[in-house]
């Protein structure tokens, strides 16, 4: 007999798959959460970060015309200024009355920098600021954007929301969309990968139960 003859034969390790993860609501909705904040992130802003760029450039120009800079330093050292993200605009040539809002915070990527003014209620501030019709053109511009771009993500949202619903279990959606990890960590979810047991830990389990179990 030869010396490799003689090797004591080393049983193969044997692989338990763990059971499915099954989803529940919550899951579902942070999983949505991750999704549609993924979206958005990956949504091309590039057109309409160009326009917010002007509308701010346009918005504070009015608003400083009003609040000149000059007298600003004192009012922020006693804090007494507020940056508004809902405007109104009057246009003197057609009358009308516009409101201009900045705050986008589940659409937009990028924040809106407006000048600060002295201490306002915010969205119910009563200045409405005179300007001209290419401003007017700029901020319909503006709106019609944000709605736009709205309806993209609510649009998606609802489909992927179409899809967490259909998928019963956490690998259903890990097929189709790589969560990352800090993701799967709030859910709750174990590693899916499969666990290699000891056969000499597993061959002792199977001895502790081979006389059957006692009445």
């Amino acid at each position: 007999m030869t010396k490799s003859s003689k090797r004591k034969t080393v049983a193969a390790p044997i692989s338990i798959r763990k059971p499915k993860t099954r989803l529940t609501k919550t899951m579902r909705d942070t999983v949505h959460r991750f999704m549609a904040a993924e979206f958005r992130r990956r949504l091309d802003s590039t057109d309409i970060d160009k326009t917010l760029k002007v509308l701010v450039e346009r918005t504070n120009a009015i608003l400083r015309a009003k609040y000149p800079e000059d007298d600003m330093p004192v009012l922020r050292k006693y804090e007494m200024v507020h940056v508004d993200s809902c405007l109104r605009f009057s246009v003197p040539d057609t009358g009308r009355v516009l409101g201009v809002d900045f705050s986008h915070p589940d659409t937009l990527p990028t924040k809106a920098n407006l000048a600060d003014i002295p201490c306002r209620a915010g969205c119910y501030n009563r200045d409405v600021y005179p300007c001209d019709t290419a401003f007017e053109a700029l901020a319909d511009k503006w709106e019609k954007a944000i709605n736009s771009r709205r309806k993209v993500i609510d649009d998606k949202e609802r489909e992927y929301y179409s899809f967490l619903l259909a998928c019963r279990y956490l690998e259903d959606v890990e097929a189709v969309v790589p969560l990352t990890e800090e993701t799967r960590k709030e859910l709750g979810a174990q590693g899916r990968a499969l666990a290699v047991i000891n056969p000499d830990i597993l061959q002792r389990i199977k001895s502790d139960f081979a006389q059957g179990v006692a009445a």
